[in-house]
């Protein structure tokens, strides 16, 4: 009996287990005293098609007579996919508008002028619905016409079951009222970043427009013209004017307002990046990091050590009628900064299936197969380590093995790299743009390999924990890393341990295997050491070296070649049968027995040589310089 469903766990009641904790989390959230509920489901348990399929029982959750559902993910491909079920479920559903989608404007059906006119204003602060509302900026596709971006808007106010853009949880509408769903994380999707020269300009354009910010000295009133000038105002300038200065900012509109767009080089973020330069209310991270807290529960944080700036302004949910989230692999504490969870308040976490169970459902139920080929966590994210001999070793012997082309998930960089070079590679794709995604699911990818492991870098690290609030503690350069990295960020209860380097590498990895086959199972090859204890891997292994083993030199040739002509020789006696030095003999010697090929006899003085009894299997040999025995023989495509 499976200890987290009712009967033995199966493809049903796992999937049935899954349904009933996401209809639990809405009640949930409807009637407690909760910011949210936070269902942890593991990919392939049918969390989306949950959502998108719940409208008739919604009215059994709540006491109001009808209560409406909006489901906010960021690919479009699942987007389309819960608009398709709906509509088979009979459902009334409708898939709110994309600007850069729906908008002609912005496509480019009236030139790329216009495109890149509404597309810069876009990106510096003005929202496409403004954009479009505003006859100031008398776009094109609403000339003669309603724009299908506006259209879109108009339709969402019919429809029971809105499917949109984690962005789309800024416009009340869409929120007000109704069962807010956020399917997998909202990611960075409320984070706008700015660089050192992104700061300079866009400050330097606004101060230079306002008299809002002067510095009294004993030479007079002096206007404050640049981020430098800022810095010392808020450092030596007089309190008082630097409080009064800090009001009028908090107070004025600090996102989005379009008379800073309107002038050359100005931007809608203006006074929120003034503000955040100016704040003297700064919490010291660590690391070079500082947190401000913003009005409308935006926070902000500056990195000394680069000069960039990062503002996260979370969509104001107060007014929806439940908040529920839904990830395979999530970190409570970054979905609760992310969606902006008052300090008093939680995200309510609701796991699905043990661990236990969790590895079951994965090898018994799906079918899936893990196999690890290494124990080193091989961080490919940044490019400059990338082993590329063994990986097209690894990716040739597993095509050998399975009879079968494999597909690959690796690191960006490590994509660019290999792919170069590979055959017999059926599919690839890289971390940050599989989750959520099915593009390997079904029968004809059942052989997977995941190279190498995810790390944004420690600054990236940094900067989210500061948004949350969390101080790190950077290791030094060269010492504790590999599996030895940690962050020094106490986990809670319900999180992995080192919650934000788990969160970008271990939990990345896992969304990776769980993209070959699906529910149809697959073999998966994974080439890096950080695999999560629950997911029980076949092997196992203590080395790399049991994989992967050079293919014999010359010289371990001649000496294997002296062996076979008799029972044992010692070391002098094969030196006086090849033709290489001394030194080179005994070093090949110990070499060949490290890999199981020759015996050291020790009763003897001195010790002689043979060959093993028994030689290993040494796997496939590729391009005569490597061995690759896999961990699991036999593999097919079948099995």
């Amino acid at each position: 009996m499976g200890c987290c469903t009712d009967n033995d766990l199966s493809h049903d009641s796992a999937r049935e287990a899954c349904s009933q904790a996401i209809r639990d989390a809405i009640k949930t959230a409807l009637k407690d005293d909760v910011f949210g509920v936070l269902v942890d489901a593991l990919p392939t348990l049918g969390k989306s098609r949950t959502v998108a399929t719940i409208g008739d029982d919604i009215s059994h959750f709540s006491a109001k007579e009808e209560v409406d559902i909006t489901v906010l993910t960021h690919r479009k491909e699942t987007r389309n996919q819960m608009e398709e079920w709906a509509e088979q479920a009979g459902l009334d559903s409708h898939q709110l508008p994309v600007f850069d989608d729906d908008c002609p404007t912005a496509e480019g059906a009236f030139g790329e002028d216009w495109e890149e006119r509404i597309c810069d204003l876009r990106d510096r602060g003005i929202s496409p619905g403004r954009l479009h509302a505003d006859p100031t900026y008398d776009l094109p596709c609403s000339d003669s016409q309603t724009c299908p971006y506006m259209d879109g808007w108009e339709e969402c106010r019919k429809h029971q079951i809105l499917v949109g853009h984690p962005t789309h949880a800024y416009v009340p509408e869409v929120i007000r009222d109704r069962i807010v769903v956020f399917d997998e994380d909202p990611g960075e999707a409320f984070r706008t970043d700015f660089s050192a020269n992104d700061i300079h300009r866009i400050v330097s354009e606004y101060l230079s427009n306002t008299d809002e910010i002067t510095w009294e000295t004993g030479e007079g009133e002096k206007p404050v013209e640049s981020v430098d000038q800022l810095k010392s105002f808020r450092t030596f300038g007089p309190k008082e004017q630097i409080e009064e200065t800090l009001e009028t900012l908090r107070s004025a509109e600090l996102f989005g307002d379009p008379t800073l767009v309107g002038r050359v080089g100005g931007h809608g973020l203006a006074r929120a990046v003034t503000l955040s330069m100016l704040e003297t209310e700064r919490q010291e991270m660590g690391n070079g990091a500082e947190r401000i807290e913003l009005p409308d529960d935006a926070v902000a944080v500056y990195d000394s050590v680069d000069g960039w700036l990062y503002i996260r302004r979370p969509p104001d949910l107060s007014s929806a009628a439940a908040i529920v989230g839904l990830d395979g692999t999530p970190i409570v504490r970054i979905w609760e900064g992310r969606l902006g969870c008052p300090s008093d308040q939680h995200l309510r976490h609701e796991r699905v299936l043990c661990d236990d169970c969790r590895n079951r459902y994965l090898r018994d139920v799906l079918g899936y197969r893990v196999c690890q080929t290494t124990t080193h966590v091989k961080p490919y994210g940044s490019g400059t380590n990338i082993h590329s001999e063994k990986d097209l070793a690894l990716i040739e012997a597993v095509y050998r093995e399975t009879g079968q082309e494999p597909a690959v998930i690796t690191t960006q960089a490590a994509e660019q790299v290999l792919s170069e070079e590979w055959t017999h590679v059926q599919k690839s794709a890289h971390y940050g743009n599989i989750k959520g995604t099915n593009r390997f699911e079904g029968d004809a990818i059942r052989i997977g390999i995941v190279i190498g492991s995810q790390h944004p870098g420690d600054h990236e690290i940094k900067r989210l924990a500061a948004l949350n609030g969390d101080t790190l503690d950077l290791p030094e350069k060269r010492r504790n890393r590999g599996k030895n990295l940690t962050y020094g960020v106490d986990s809670r209860s319900d999180e992995a341990e080192d919650p934000y380097l788990a969160h970008f590498r271990e939990h990345q990895v896992v969304q990776a295997i769980f993209r070959f086959g699906r529910r149809d199972g697959a073999t998966v090859f994974v080439h890096t050491g950080v695999v999560p204890d629950w997911i029980l891997t076949e092997g196992p292994l203590d080395s790399e070296n049991e994989v992967f083993r050079r293919a014999r030199s010359a010289g371990e040739r001649e000496v294997l070649d002296a062996l076979e002509q008799g029972d044992s020789l010692t070391a002098k006696e094969v030196v006086e049968s090849v033709d290489i030095a001394k030194r080179t003999v005994y070093d090949r010697l110990e070499d060949l027995r490290k890999d199981g090929l020759v015996e050291q006899l020790d009763e003897d003085r001195p010790s002689r040589w043979r060959l093993a009894d028994t030689e290993p299997d040494q796997g496939h040999v590729i391009d005569d310089r490597w061995y690759v025995n896999l961990p699991v023989k036999r593999v097919s495509s079948a099995d």
